[in-house]
């Protein structure tokens, strides 16, 4: 009986500690390119990237400030659309290619709280794809449905300034290579902008016109603004 509980216990321990010894790889097997950009773990950096994602996943939001009410559903609808088309991408992306994350090269530095098997699904960021996703998304809904709003050009250039910033803590916090970023900006964008585009083109959404109520002393006019 002593014998059979050492053993469990023996095995447990392994399993907890298992990703404190997992054998360092060899950087020489990464790319020139990402091998030049390749950081250690860093846990600041982490918490940082998933501060500016949630800011950058939020931003879209701002459509409330401009739109109707009548509109709230379709453009909820289509941002959940581009993101899920994003989800569906990344997800993918990550059960079909086997690439280990930059922390798997240094010794030591890698995540306490890594789950089983994430460590070899760097390929592309996660974090970067929606990032980019809500980015685009923002920007390509302003400029079909409301161009002349005066909430395009802040919410547009905020969205991809944290999209961006986004893309560059996941390096430096040694949890992706350049490439898996480059690949989730360009997975994000693309379904950032087709799902709203689509809806357009194929007349899914048509956004209620603005009105406008003026009260003058000659009468009483109301301004439809297209």
């Amino acid at each position: 009986m002593f014998l059979r509980r050492a053993a469990v216990f023996s095995l447990l321990l392994c399993l907890i500690a298992a990703p404190f010894y997992a054998e360092t790889l060899d950087n020489s097997e990464v790319n020139a390119f990402d091998r030049a950009m390749l950081f250690p773990y860093s846990r600041e950096l982490d918490i940082a990237s998933n501060v500016t994602l949630f800011s950058a996943v939020a931003l879209p939001f701002t459509l409330a400030a401009v739109a109707p009410s009548k509109d709230f559903s379709g453009l909820a609808l289509m941002y959940a659309g581009s993101a899920l088309f994003a989800y569906g991408i990344r997800t993918g992306l990550k059960n079909g290619i086997y690439r280990e994350r930059p922390f798997m090269y240094y010794d030591g530095t890698r995540p306490a709280d890594v789950e089983p098997g994430d460590s070899h699904m760097s390929f592309p960021s996660g974090h970067t794809v929606f990032a980019f996703n809500a980015a685009s998304f923002a920007a390509t809904a302003f400029s079909l449905y409301y161009p002349d709003s005066r909430w395009r050009v802040p919410v547009t250039a905020s969205a991809f300034t944290l999209a961006g910033a986004t893309a560059i803590l996941r390096v430096a916090s040694g949890n992706h290579f350049v490439t898996d970023t480059l690949a989730g900006a360009m997975i994000g964008s693309f379904t950032g902008f087709i799902v709203p585009y689509a809806a357009r083109e194929f007349g899914f959404f048509k956004p209620t016109p603005n009105g406008t109520l003026s009260v003058t002393p000659y009468g009483v006019s109301y301004c439809l603004e297209y």
